[in-house]
């Protein structure tokens, strides 16, 4: 069995910029050099690398496998190199992590940005937000190294390692009167139809004790966006109201302007995890940025 090394820098272009005009002049070589070295490829492993689909060119599954296999294969030089000439700790190159927008929101992301920028600084982050299904698929798609996710779908190449607890509450108005209570419709974000499965749940346990808030009528939609942070800037402005975790809610500009109620109502706690591929070799440095967020807990 062959392959041809020499070709992987044409490969690695093309699949970044989904485009082999683009791709020839990021790798200072010629178009046809370029649609010559991937054809290589594709005989050596005798499959296609790229699809097309209209006028659009997409990775194919062999390709997101090659390109996950040359980020490896090159990590794996890298630490060579090092090895033999001693420079140990020197750590290179691109992390990909998704996450949903809550976990950004948390402090881990600012204290993860602190210990790079001391411990491996030449590490570059893709950081990508993501409801926790399309981390799921960003993972499956090799488009990312690992992820945070709020709940485990079951998958057999995917393991689950948990992570920390985050708390859902209802977020309010600060200034919302009983009239706002009995009105108020849902503001609605990625994610949001999970953790209101989540806290709704926890208060179907809860003792009756009785709630300023019913929610147990049909309320409208009064708003939606595909942030968090923007859903509860809606809410603050008195637009509707929503579940969110509880550390959003501090982050957000308008703060003072929201609460978090706890009248009649039970916390609900859930499990953040961090996924990853089971059978990936990842490479140093996302274990570093891995390890890193470990020690947090």
């Amino acid at each position: 069995m062959e392959l041809d090394t020499s070709c992987f820098k044409a490969f690695k272009h093309a699949a970044q910029a989904l485009n082999f005009t683009e791709a020839a002049k990021l790798a200072n070589m010629t178009q046809s050099g370029v649609s010559n070295h991937i054809a290589k490829l594709e005989r050596e492993l005798g499959a296609k690398l790229f699809l097309r689909i209209g006028k659009r060119v997409q990775l194919s599954k062999p390709g997101r496998e090659l390109l996950a296999f040359i980020e490896r294969f090159e990590d794996q030089v890298r630490s060579l190199h090092n090895s033999v000439q001693g420079e140990e700790g020197s750590l290179s190159g691109l992390v990909r992590y998704a996450m949903p927008e809550s976990c950004l929101l948390s402090p881990h992301f600012a204290m993860l940005l602190k210990a790079k920028a001391h411990a491996f600084p030449d590490v570059d982050l893709q950081v990508t937000i993501h409801h926790s299904e399309m981390v799921l698929e960003s993972l499956l798609a090799h488009e990312s190294d690992f992820g945070f996710v709020t709940k485990c779908i079951p998958h057999p190449e995917i393991h689950y390692e948990p992570f920390c607890e985050e708390e859902y509450a209802l977020a309010v108005p600060a200034n919302a009167t009983k009239k706002f209570y009995e009105q108020a419709g849902w503001i609605m974000y990625p994610g949001f139809d999970d953790i209101s499965e989540k806290w709704r749940s926890k208060q179907s346990k809860r003792d009756k004790t009785p709630s300023l808030i019913d929610l147990t009528k049909d309320r409208p939609l009064k708003g939606r966006s595909n942030s968090l942070r923007a859903a509860l800037t809606m809410v603050a402005h008195g637009l509707g109201i929503t579940i969110a975790p509880r550390h959003c809610m501090d982050a957000v500009e308008d703060r003072r302007h929201l609460k978090a109620t706890t009248d009649g109502f039970r916390p609900a706690m859930n499990q953040i995890y961090i996924a990853t591929l089971k059978r990936n070799s990842l490479p140093a440095r996302v274990n570093k940025t891995i390890e890193t967020f470990r020690a947090m807990k």
